[in-house]
């Protein structure tokens, strides 16, 4: 319950028995802060992993950074599927990254609406430009039905600039 945090200028305390992630955007927005401040210093060909990913160019020879979603699987021949990252960032968000209790049904993901943690996917991984807009996105997502996950890349401007893979319970993912 986030009337329960106490929040002031110097100090944010939490009662007895809570916890805070930085889980929703602000590992993205720190991601774009360290991939930022490496290509100010001259650094390229660099992918950035701090829980999102951001890749500063391609490898270095003309190739892209190639990135496992997270959870999924191709189904031909069972390996992962990957993503071809340059310039560009994703991350993925899963209600297993932090559960509450045993069976999962209950995370740190959850729909502002209802306060209950949402069932309907294993994971959202979503790419975008920076890994800020792709974090916020991915939590975003993970919320809401794929209705509403269509007409949310939508309004973020889907049109190559972000996209999204939705893996729903039974494994089998979808590419938006």
């Amino acid at each position: 319950d986030y009337q329960r945090v106490s929040v002031g200028t110097n100090r944010i305390a939490l009662e007895p028995g809570m916890e805070i992630t930085f889980n929703g955007i602000a590992q993205g927005a720190i991601t774009d802060r360290v991939a930022d401040l490496l290509r100010r210093r001259g650094w390229s060909n660099v992918l950035v992993n701090l829980g999102e990913i951001r890749a500063l160019d391609g490898r270095g020879d003309g190739s892209s950074w190639t990135v496992a979603l997270d959870g999924t699987t191709d189904i031909s021949g069972g390996r992962r599927r990957t993503v071809q990252l340059d310039n560009r960032a994703m991350a993925t968000s899963s209600g297993g990254g932090t559960r509450f209790d045993s069976t999962g049904r209950h995370h740190h993901l959850f729909d502002p609406a209802s306060g209950t943690s949402p069932t309907h996917y294993r994971s959202v991984t979503v790419t975008a430009p920076n890994a800020t807009t792709a974090d916020a996105l991915s939590t975003a997502i993970f919320t809401v039905s794929k209705g509403q996950a269509v007409q949310i890349l939508s309004r973020a401007g889907r049109n190559n600039d972000v996209a999204a893979w939705l893996t729903y319970t039974d494994g089998k993912t979808e590419f938006l």
